[in-house]
């Protein structure tokens, strides 16, 4: 046979052999085949059964020591990660109670005091099936507990969000999110629920902390329109006052950020007080009275109402750089304009709701007798006229017609 016969027969025979059918064969036919070939056909024929035996025999041999390896053990799990493999239950419990006590130093929680401490997610010990080498030991296991690592949560997806931006967003690698979430890709909506991971500690530590608290209440404005104001013009006729209120707050926290704040006590303690307005609807400056004074003069007090210099002094004297403006400080009727003994050039405004007001020594008159003038308006300017020792402005003020001390009604300005 030439060689080309034999290497056809050659592959017919490894077929036979993978196929396991050579053990059928008539008895001629191996003998032929052994012949041709040159193989001990017998020989390799029971070789290849021994080996299938054997490998059979030592695939279920090889199960039987895996399962006999496995020792009873306890997973510490969270929500969605498996955490640690320990020996006993009462391993995993001192291990969780070490995690606990060192995130409790770690954000300086104080002693006795009542936080409701608990973690973040519910941990279940669960009782397993583990390799030898896959359980360690209770320090280990404490060691892991306290460690950061990469961490499966559940995230809900918002409106406009999608698993690329938001994987964008937190720097996570978004195929290694498809494979966790094979569904993800094209069934995702607001709404549904993914896993994602993140770089941080295993175990987080949830607590309540109470948290007391003063806030001010904002009072309410009352207004009402008055022609006796320029248009814009506000003036108050009562301030408001804040109101107080104390607030208790429940606040959880988890690792030391702040997850949810329930209010569990609310109560006043006091009541805001309205602010009353006028606002001011005239296109004119008004020339009747406000019922407040204005400053009269920029300068500085040199002289007080009293007794002085053996006489008693009527007003205040205010001193000022001769030509400096002098202003009404109220709206009301000019009832003197002109020169008055002791006085010099003086100026008179009756405000007609009790009160006149005096202006005396000044240099120049821009009023007459009769004329209406208006709060701020300018009337003259400082002098040095009549019984004076220098330049100012004699300032007074008469109620019903008796001089009173005009330096309460002014001295907010000096």
């Amino acid at each position: 046979m030439n060689a080309g016969n034999k290497l056809r027969m050659a592959e017919l025979l490894a077929v036979f052999l993978l196929a396991g059918c050579l053990t059928r064969m008539p008895a001629n036919a191996k003998i032929k085949l052994k012949e041709i070939a040159h193989l001990d056909i017998s020989e390799n024929v029971n070789k290849n059964i021994n080996i299938n035996k054997n490998t059979n025999n030592d695939t279920s041999t090889s199960k039987d020591i895996n399962t006999n390896n496995l020792k009873d053990a306890y997973l510490i799990k969270s929500e969605n990660n498996d955490l640690a493999i320990v020996s006993t239950k009462a391993e995993a419990q001192k291990a969780l109670e070490a995690a606990k006590q060192y995130f409790i130093n770690k954000y300086k929680l104080i002693k006795d005091k009542d936080y409701n401490i608990g973690f973040s997610e519910k941990i279940d010990i669960v009782k397993t099936k583990a390799e030898q080498n896959k359980i360690i030991s209770s320090e280990s296991a404490e060691n892991v507990l306290q460690s950061k690592g990469n961490c499966n949560y559940k995230y809900k997806i918002l409106n406009g969000e999608n698993l690329w931006n938001i994987c964008n967003r937190e720097h996570i690698d978004i195929e290694k999110v498809l494979k966790m979430n094979p569904k993800a890709e094209k069934n995702t909506k607001p709404g549904d629920f993914v896993i994602l991971y993140k770089y941080a500690y295993k175990l987080g530590l949830k607590w309540n902390e109470k948290n007391e608290r003063d806030e001010k209440i904002a009072y309410s404005v009352e207004s009402q329109k008055t022609n006796k104001l320029l248009q814009g013009k506000i003036k108050v006729q009562t301030e408001g006052q804040y109101g107080l209120r104390h607030i208790v707050e429940e606040i959880t926290k988890v690792d030391g950020v702040d997850v949810n704040k329930q209010v569990t006590e609310n109560k006043v303690v006091k009541n805001p007080v309205s602010e009353k307005q006028l606002l001011g609807t005239s296109l004119t400056m008004p020339t009747f009275a406000l019922g407040m004074f204005s400053r009269p003069v920029l300068g500085k007090l040199s002289s007080k109402f009293g007794p002085r210099w053996g006489k008693f002094h009527y007003g205040v004297d205010l001193a000022a750089d001769i030509g400096t403006n002098i202003r009404a400080v109220d709206g009301g009727i000019v009832i003197c304009a002109g020169w008055v003994k002791g006085y010099g050039n003086f100026i008179e405004i009756d405000h007609e709701n009790s009160y006149i007001s005096g202006y005396g020594h000044c240099s120049k008159l821009f009023v007459k007798e009769g004329q209406r003038v208006y709060a701020g308006e300018k009337i003259g300017e400082v002098g040095n006229t009549g019984r004076s020792t220098g330049p100012h402005l004699h300032f007074e003020i008469r109620k019903n017609g008796t001089p009173i001390n005009p330096w309460p009604f002014i001295s907010k300005y000096y």
